[in-house]
């Protein structure tokens, strides 16, 4: 949808975002989402919620984590989440490195709903350790606080399927 901008249409978006960025302030229409339920497999009678938002919100976002991962240090060499290209079996065959054949003691945490009970000073603390400040830890803060479901100040529930 937003290639098909043209350059005028371009130059509008950019100047938007721009603006956003620059004064620190997230239009009210950014907090608008569509919410979806996603069905569990195990558990479909408790779904978990998608928060779908528009192209323009995603596009700015993603310009605003791109100057956050420039900015802040790199992850620790043993945290493989969040990491592009990376997959889940480089976790357990780096760990079957390190062990190399001795006896070791494995625990495994699934830590049900951390996104959801995630709390947004705490994450905005743990940004601000890693030397993220001004315009990315504004724009960070308006996504954390901005768009919580019970915060939206718009946003519709579609049936799944």
């Amino acid at each position: 949808m937003l290639a098909k901008l043209g350059e005028k249409g371009e130059e509008a978006l950019m100047n938007l975002i721009n603006r956003v960025w620059v004064t620190r302030t997230r239009p009210l229409s950014w907090n608008r989402a569509i919410i979806v339920p996603i069905p569990r497999p195990k558990v479909p009678v408790n779904p978990r919620l998608i928060s779908l938002t528009s192209c323009l919100v995603k596009t700015a976002e993603r310009m605003a984590l791109k100057r956050i991962k420039w900015k802040a240090s790199p992850l620790h060499q043993n945290m493989f989440a969040c990491k592009n290209g990376v997959r889940t079996t480089e976790c357990l065959t780096s760990l079957l490195d390190q062990i190399n054949d001795k006896p070791g003691i494995l625990i495994f945490l699934d830590l049900e709903k951390a996104f959801e009970l995630a709390i947004a000073p705490v994450t905005l603390c743990c940004l601000g350790d890693r030397e993220i400040d001004g315009h990315a830890l504004a724009f960070a803060n308006g996504s954390l606080l901005n768009l919580r479901v019970s915060q939206c100040s718009s946003y519709t529930v579609l049936p799944w399927g």
